[in-house]
């Protein structure tokens, strides 16, 4: 289940995917020795070798196999395959990340399930936990992420993980731990400026809650801590930062370039929408995560429980559920820096668009944002893999206008 291709082929094709020289190498390696290559655990190695062996005989019989002119077969033929863990982690492309890089559309489950299925064998196979949290290691990180984890509760003197709480929980896209009542949620998801602004939106629009008085503030969990973990000479340590200001931390490993400086909440909504207007690529790897530390809510997934509410708890759910986003929708929108003005102090004109096409200050950012998606929509939906048809990805240009601005109408006032 770890991201890349190349021990998913050894899994499909045994030592055949193997090249020649690597599998020499391979004899002398010291952590897997040949007779670690048979794990007395694996079932399926009694299938492959029969298999192996039925294989052998008929090329024996028919002298042509491919397999046979393989220049690796003398290194081959004598060598029991097994799925044994410490030799497949050996093809693991270690500079993919399993929340930062596209999930293999031949996996047989999806990222987030796969999650949920080791954090599901850790709690029902007490026994095997020495294996999953191996494969957990290879998978996820998962040992990464419990370092940054163990580093932030000691930080904010929270109780040390138990053993049961070790993995993380939930389908969501970032790393998500449940310690004691409180949820700690690492921010790794897009990169390092992506990652950022999800925490400063989050910390300002949890300020605006507090300052507008909205009741919404009763629905949404409180928040505890949050900052920035780094890692530097093999130690995690914590920078706490409650969104305002920005943190020399982060100016040392990235230089950004925020035009709402002198704000509160200087990366919060409106350097995210700046930031999404940018089409130069982040990077990932940088050695510094945010994270935020929340109390857990009471409650259950609405898809565990919906077949056993009644149509008119349904009802009632909806409702007040309703209510919510009418008290979102009430909340006023973050201060803004003023918006440079152009020879018309009302509207500034599309370039491309047609004649009476104008578009108003405040809508410059999501329209050129929608004109920067655009260029990039084939390749996009490409990365939803064979869920929309290839002929279809072909014309998505021509279902959308030349300007994005078009869409929008715009009055003067």
């Amino acid at each position: 289940m770890a991201p890349g291709h190349r021990h998913k082929g050894v899994c499909r094709a045994g030592l055949l995917a193997v090249p020649g020289k690597f599998v020499k190498d391979n004899k002398n390696h010291q952590s897997v020795t040949m007779s670690g290559w048979n794990h007395p655990d694996m079932s399926r190695k009694e299938k492959r070798l029969k298999g192996s062996e039925a294989l052998r005989i008929s090329n024996s019989i028919n002298h042509c196999s491919a397999f046979e002119f393989s220049g690796v077969q003398e290194s081959l033929e004598n060598q029991d395959f097994s799925y044994d863990i410490d030799f497949l982690s050996q093809f693991i492309e270690k500079e993919r990340d399993h929340y930062s890089s596209l999930w293999s559309p031949t996996n047989s489950i999806g990222q987030r399930e796969a999650r949920e299925w080791l954090r599901r064998l850790w709690v029902l196979k007490p026994d095997l936990r020495e294996l999953i949290w191996k494969g957990a290691c290879l998978a996820i990180n998962v040992d990464k992420w419990y370092s940054c984890l163990e580093e932030i509760c000691a930080c904010h003197s929270l109780p040390p993980p138990t053993e049961d709480e070790k993995l993380p929980v939930g389908t969501g896209s970032n790393p998500v731990f449940i310690v004691s009542g409180n949820v700690i949620k690492i921010y790794a998801e897009g990169g390092l400026v992506y990652s950022v602004h999800g925490l400063g939106t989050e910390l300002e629009f949890y300020d605006l809650l507090q300052k507008s008085g909205s009741p919404l503030i009763n629905h949404i969990p409180e928040i505890i801590a949050s900052g920035f973990l780094e890692y530097k000479d093999d130690i995690y340590s914590t920078v706490p930062w409650n969104g305002k200001g920005i943190p020399e931390i982060l100016v040392k490993y990235y230089s950004l370039e925020v035009s709402c400086a002198n704000s509160c909440f200087p990366l919060g909504l409106w350097s995210k929408q700046r930031f999404g207007m940018c089409s130069s690529a982040d990077v990932s790897d940088r050695p510094i995560w945010p994270y935020m530390v929340t109390r857990k809510c009471k409650g259950d997934i609405f898809a565990r429980i919906r077949d056993m509410l009644s149509k008119t708890d349904i009802l009632h759910l909806a409702s007040s559920l309703g209510v919510q986003m009418r008290n979102i929708h009430l909340l006023p929108l973050p201060p803004v820096e003023h918006v440079p003005e152009s020879g018309n102090n009302d509207v500034k004109e599309v370039v491309g668009t047609c004649d009476d096409t104008t578009v108003l200050p405040e809508w410059q950012q999501l329209v050129s944002t929608l004109n920067r998606r655009k260029q990039n929509v084939k390749k996009h939906l490409a990365n939803w893999g064979d869920s929309v048809p290839q002929v279809l990805v072909e014309k998505a240009e021509e279902y959308l206008p030349p300007n994005m601005g078009f869409l929008i109408k715009f009055v003067k006032h």
